[in-house]
C-alpha cells in the first residue's frame, strides 16, 4: 500500500523529504523506489527530495534500488527526473 494521501498531507504540513531516521538510514525517496510506490515520487520530487541522495552505509541512490528490486516503472520515471535535472543544470 503507498499512502498516497498520507504522504500527501505530510508534506503538505511540512514533512522533510529528505529525512533519514536513525533506525532506517534511508530517504523517503528510497523507501517509495524500493516498495514500488511508483505514485509517491512525483510528490517527494515535487516537495524537494534529492533523486540522487546515497543511503548509508552502502552508497545506493533511489535508482539503483528501483533496479535492484525490478521497479521497471519506477527506474523509468527516476531515469525521467535525472535526465530532466540534467538538462536544466547545462
Amino acid at each position: 500500500q503507498n499512502n498516497v494521501g498520507k504522504v500527501n498531507d505530510l508534506l503538505n504540513q511540512g514533512a522533510d523529504p529528505n529525512y533519514v531516521p536513525d533506525d532506517a538510514m534511508v530517504t523517503p525517496m528510497h523507501f517509495a523506489a524500493q516498495h514500488n510506490a511508483l505514485e509517491v515520487i512525483p510528490l517527494l520530487v515535487e516537495a524537494g527530495a534529492y533523486i540522487d541522495s546515497k543511503t548509508e552505509p552502502d552508497g545506493l541512490t533511489p535508482l539503483e534500488i528501483a533496479t535492484m528490486h525490478g521497479h521497471d516503472r519506477i527506474v523509468q520515471l527516476l531515469v525521467a527526473y535525472y535526465n530532466d535535472d540534467n538538462e536544466q543544470s547545462h
